[in-house]
């Protein structure tokens, strides 16, 4: 019993990737590294370094089973409107883009300003998103000027890693 307690700590771990649909395919990235197909949009990696080497190229990124089925449960649509209140490091920002197909508006907020910026690059410089998706990353708790009277389809709140939906119309 010991050593299966010291392999769940320590032994490797499977890596969950969410596909970039957008831009590729689970069969095409699963291939291209060498992983499994779990779903249209999830592939498991056994060999990181084989992760690392493709990463760039934005077909993919690094996300939890837990994150991906987050925004699965969402269902975020085009033309939707989206606020993510604890966005970084990003993942489920980019993902609700992915599903919403690029088209709608997405309010990224969290506490820290250096890993809101880090998304901001990601999704201009990585994932290539159209303008026509509008990811704007905010810091909480600082005045920032937006008439909270829109409406929202969609949103966020991540507590603890564990993801709550509240729908609002």
């Amino acid at each position: 019993d010991s050593e299966k307690i010291f392999d769940a700590f320590f032994g490797s771990k499977p890596l969950f990737l969410r596909v970039n649909t957008l831009k590729s395919n689970a069969e095409s990235v699963a291939n291209e590294i060498g992983g499994t197909v779990i779903s249209e949009s999830t592939v498991v990696a056994e060999n990181s370094q084989s992760v690392i080497e493709k990463i760039k190229n934005g077909d993919f990124y690094i996300q939890g089973l837990a994150s991906q089925t987050a925004v699965k449960l969402l269902d975020a649509k085009p033309g939707q409107t989206v606020i993510d209140v604890c966005a970084c490091p990003g993942g489920k920002s980019l993902g609700a883009a992915i599903d919403m197909q690029n088209k709608g508006h997405i309010y990224s907020f969290d506490l820290h300003k250096k890993v809101l910026s880090r998304l901001s690059a990601n999704i201009r410089i990585r994932y290539e998103f159209e303008s026509s998706v509008d990811i704007r990353p905010f810091i909480i708790g600082r005045k920032i000027g937006i008439d909270f009277s829109i409406r929202f389809e969609n949103v966020f709140n991540c507590i603890d890693s564990r993801a709550v939906f509240n729908r609002t119309y």
